[in-house]
């Protein structure tokens, strides 16, 4: 069917006048609202949108100004144990520590790979204060970083993160001769 130019607009002027369906997410249908702002009509699906748009702008809003969420804890230590040679993760098997004066942390697991093993170990605690963060392996020559300065930001301590290249130990290798026992002299 041939329909004229005329007959077109007639046509589009009738389909915009009239409610719409509109397809949501996963295929769900809403059907238009006949309200308009700024000569625009908004649809049901625009509107929750928008609306949930506002939402989450207003919740990280207040996640940054509001009230203090005490029921967390936020790490005030992260320390990354890397191998300085490989690149390769080595907190499996080391032993992080973080002091500061009279207090002293053992660092835990943090972050783990897809077969369980750590990749980093942080300080289980909120607390501002000067560290000295240490973290030992055997095979490994022990790595510390001093005047470490975690910050008191109100609700949570500040959060410090360090990557700690470990190198491995120089082994000395001797030749069997050194292991010989001497002959014990005789006393006079």
């Amino acid at each position: 069917m041939v329909c004229s130019r005329s007959t077109r607009k007639r046509r589009r002027a009738e389909v915009e006048k009239s409610p719409r369906l509109i397809r949501g997410p996963l295929g769900s249908s809403t059907e238009s609202v006949t309200e308009s702002v700024g000569g625009q009509p908004i649809t049901m699906f625009r509107s929750s949108l928008i609306i949930g748009i506002v939402a989450s702008v207003t919740w990280l809003a207040s996640a940054c100004v509001g009230p203090c969420d005490t029921t967390i804890i936020v790490p005030s230590i992260i320390v990354e144990v890397r191998d300085s040679v490989t690149g390769a993760a080595a907190a499996a098997g080391a032993d992080a520590r973080a002091i500061d004066g009279d207090f002293m942390v053992v660092l835990a697991a943090h972050d783990v790979d897809s077969a369980g093993a750590p990749l980093s170990l942080a300080m289980l605690a909120e607390r501002a204060g000067t560290y000295t963060v240490r973290v030992t392996k055997p095979g490994y020559s022990a790595w510390e970083r001093r005047n470490v300065q975690v910050d008191d930001r109100g609700c949570h301590a500040e959060q410090v993160q360090l990557t700690a290249k470990l190198q491995p130990a120089t082994v000395v290798l001797l030749p069997k001769e050194s292991f010989r026992r001497r002959p014990r002299r005789a006393s006079r």
